[in-house]
């Protein structure tokens, strides 16, 4: 399994959503750089998992080019 995102989404709604988001906050009036990262990543990730979250996919094989049907053929003997 595998966590993808579908961007399949309103990017204007987006970016609505995140403009509105930190003019609201509070994030850039603190003076610990941690701490702006902290709120900024969380404040953005909420809004992207609104717009397009994640989800869980399966994944069936991994593809190896390289592994032809004659070398699946000679290991098979």
């Amino acid at each position: 399994m595998v966590e993808t995102r579908q961007f399949n989404f309103n990017r204007r709604a987006l970016q609505s959503d995140l403009n509105q988001a930190f003019v609201d906050s509070d994030v850039y009036h603190d003076d610990d750089p941690n701490e702006i990262w902290k709120v900024w990543k969380n404040i953005f990730l909420s809004i992207v998992d609104k717009h397009a979250p994640l989800r869980q996919r399966q994944v069936r094989s991994n593809y190896n080019p390289w592994i032809t049907a004659e070398i699946k053929n000679l290991g098979n003997r």
